[in-house]
């Protein structure tokens, strides 16, 4: 029997990776224009219903992320997810040209700004949903996909069984570098947010909690390199997952505040890359535990 990487599950083929990174370029256009909106804002004086834009923010990072987990399960929350930010962003459109189309039927001398501000919130709208559009469509692709790759893995666990194979467990290693790597590239980001936080702190605080996750990375690095123990990852889940509840928090205090300076924006967008980040340290911890967990009940069985 030919050896199947990844343990037992089949690697990606070229369709699943293309449909994976056109979610993920939707994801990186809709949160452009989201930090768009929180930028302008505040220069704007009517009443709108543009901030339901702000629903992205937490969204977006979850649809990456299932991008990477590779379940089938998550990437139909996923869509069914997209699909409510579409019916939103979907309700902006409407409600702005309406607006717009009565500024025309019955100009008014304040007509002008209702013009100039609800015909920017349109665009903005369209522009969220086009790209809603295709992380429908693309999600619900990637479902499928996924979908037959469970019933492979499905059979090769068949096959394994009754061949008496013995797997790979591969995945040890594979996550555990993948694991690495991603702290390694966030150290870019650590230094960066360290360096823009300072500035920031007498308007917002709680940012002072994002300064650990520097340590948080470096730790991580130096603790999982050729680790096989299980109680390490266990340790390195439960930080990740408290990262991730104060990232959380902290990202929807600063959506709440004025986005008006490149240090709010930048910080704005680690804090993010920090909520997607953790979400992904918690699944490859958790992959790693799973295959030592599954690796010493194949051994005691044997």
């Amino acid at each position: 029997m030919t050896k199947v990487h990844y343990d037992l599950r089949p690697v990606d083929n070229e369709n699943i990776i293309n449909t994976r990174n056109r979610i993920r370029l939707a994801a990186v256009l809709i949160l452009f224009g989201v930090v768009l909106y929180l930028n302008i804002q505040s220069g704007f004086k009517q009443a709108h219903a543009s901030w339901t834009h702000l629903l992205h923010v937490l969204l977006q990072p979850y649809l990456i992320f299932v991008t990477i987990a590779d379940n089938s399960s998550m990437a139909f929350v996923g869509s069914v997810s997209s699909a409510v930010a579409c019916a939103v962003d979907t309700s902006v459109i409407i409600l702005n040209f309406i607006a717009v189309g009565r500024c025309f039927a019955e100009p008014t001398a304040s007509c002008f700004d209702r013009l100039y501000e609800n015909g920017t919130w349109l665009f903005l709208a369209s522009w969220m949903l086009l790209f809603d559009i295709i992380q429908v469509t693309q999600l619900f692709n990637l479902k499928t996909q996924l979908a037959r790759k469970d019933l492979i893995e499905r059979k090769n666990i068949t096959m394994h069984k009754l061949e008496k194979d013995v797997p790979t467990w591969n995945s040890v290693k594979v996550y555990s570098n993948k694991i690495r790597l991603l702290n390694l590239q966030l150290i870019v980001f650590d230094i960066t947010y360290n360096i823009t936080m300072v500035s920031l702190l007498t308007k917002m605080p709680m940012l002072f909690i994002g300064m650990f996750h520097i340590f948080i990375d470096l730790y991580s690095y130096f603790t999982t390199n050729n680790s096989s123990e299980s109680a390490t990852y266990e340790i390195i889940r439960v930080i990740f997952v408290l990262s991730f509840i104060c990232n959380v928090i902290i990202l929807v205090l600063m959506v709440q505040m004025e986005i008006d300076t490149i240090g709010m924006i930048l910080n704005l967008m680690i804090t993010i890359t920090y909520v997607l980040t953790d979400m992904i340290q918690i699944f490859y911890t958790s992959r790693v535990i799973d295959t030592i967990a599954n690796y010493k009940k194949f051994k005691s069985n044997l």
